[in-house]
């Protein structure tokens, strides 16, 4: 601003001339600030626009692997729910009858071993004692 009033000084004007001349340069001034102002605005809005894009994306992708994983689990399920029939209709009590899967529960232990427990006794294999565990031999 002190170089413009410099330059105005060289020249014999009138305050009224001064005035209108100032009055130019401000609003030339401003109309670039509002220029800028409207471009920061609208790149803004653009990657505003960008970003939701992306998180749209992001929740379809997120959405589809739910659903992956939903038919997954439920096909383990099942594959589980089999094979948990499978083997109580092939296990034995000591004399010949079968075990009820009501009665009874498979549980695997910490080394992999699967045990038969008495529903009534299902608490964390660890701290069952061993004497209440009956082995599982196929």
């Amino acid at each position: 601003m002190d170089e413009f009033n410099e330059r105005l000084s060289k020249y014999d004007l009138s305050e009224t001339q001064l005035s209108l001349i100032r009055d130019i340069r401000r609003r030339g001034k401003n109309k670039v600030a509002a220029q800028n102002c409207r471009k920061r605005k609208l790149d803004q809005i653009l990657s505003l626009a960008d970003e939701v894009k992306q998180m749209r994306e992001r929740k379809q992708r997120l959405l589809h692997e739910r659903q992956v994983l939903y038919t997954e689990r439920h096909r383990i399920r099942t594959k589980f729910s089999q094979l948990y029939k499978h083997i109580f209709q092939s296990l034995r009590d000591p004399e010949g009858n079968p075990y009820s899967q009501y009665e009874w529960s498979l549980q695997q232990t910490g080394d992999g071993s699967v045990v038969l427990v008495p529903r009534g006794n299902q608490t964390i294999l660890d701290q069952a004692e061993p004497a209440s565990r009956k082995p599982h031999n196929p």
